[in-house]
């Protein structure tokens, strides 16, 4: 699942899709991802791109106490708000496996 730090003006998920495709020609792996195999999320990009969110700021602050770990407030904090979000809805469980990465 991908989260967006900011609405593009372009069909973001064949942008996306078209990217992984060249990087996956570049390492040799036969994977050709279309449009609808990207799973793109723009609800917590907030008002702008610059704009901080209250979440963002939340797991900014939860990552810093319990993790010793600092995200930017501006992308990285809202991704690491979307992650934080889907654990609390059960989306995500103990079972899974995530790699969060940026």
């Amino acid at each position: 699942r991908l989260v967006a730090p900011i609405r593009w003006g372009w069909d973001t998920r064949q942008k996306m899709a078209d990217v992984a495709g060249r990087a996956a020609a570049l390492v040799g792996l036969p994977h050709r991802p279309g449009r609808e195999d990207i799973d793109l999320r723009e609800d917590f990009v907030g008002p702008a791109y610059g704009a901080v969110t209250p979440e963002g700021w939340e797991a900014l602050h939860l990552l810093a106490t319990t993790e010793g770990i600092l995200l930017d407030p501006v992308y990285t904090a809202k991704a690491m708000a979307a992650l934080i979000h889907d654990v609390r809805q059960g989306l995500l469980g103990r079972e899974d496996t995530v790699v969060f990465l940026h």
